[in-house]
């Protein structure tokens, strides 16, 4: 009996994959990209409760469902990504820019929010937490949200502007 014999490694043939590079840098970006629009997707299933909002909160009601079009046009973007063509680019720096303005608007519109969540808090404490306090934790909270929101479409807008510099130089690069 004759044992098979393994072909040598110069037979090998090398197949161009007609599948896309992608550069490490923007391959991070694109994994971060689709678990936060994933993430934002399943909070569109809220939509019947922020449009309920309208009527007794309409600023923050119509910032919440500017958000929800965000997320829209930022999983059209990234879809496009996938697909590196140049409107993807344009859709998530579009969708970090209005992402961060928006936090900002909310920011400075969210006492309605706040007394809310001040008068649920106060109501399922048990007498146990003041109004105030509450009040004051709920301020903070929000504030602290509005800021990192802010700060990170900043960020991330950024990272993608240059991870899109570089994987265009590298696609230059492999032609």
């Amino acid at each position: 009996m004759t044992k098979p014999q393994k072909a040598p490694h110069a037979d090998w043939k090398v197949v161009k994959s007609k599948q896309p590079t992608y550069t490490t840098f923007y391959l991070v970006l694109l994994i971060l990209l689709t678990i936060s629009t994933v993430i934002g997707l399943f909070q569109l299933g809220a939509i019947d409760t922020v449009i309920g909002s309208l009527r007794t909160r309409p600023i923050t009601g119509s910032i919440t469902l500017a958000q929800y079009v965000v997320t829209v046009i930022m999983a059209i973007g990234l879809i496009s990504l996938y697909k590196k063509q140049q409107k993807g680019i344009i859709l998530i720096l579009s969708g970090y820019g209005a992402a961060a303005i928006l936090s900002i608007v909310f920011f400075f519109f969210k006492d309605p929010v706040v007394e809310d969540i001040a008068r649920q808090a106060v109501l399922s404490g048990n007498g146990e937490i003041t109004t105030e306090l509450a009040h004051q934790i709920a301020n903070i909270t929000l504030t602290v949200v509005s800021i990192l929101n802010t700060a990170s479409s900043i960020l991330f807008g950024t990272l993608w502007y240059f991870a899109w510099q570089k994987q265009v130089a590298a696609d230059v690069k492999e032609k």
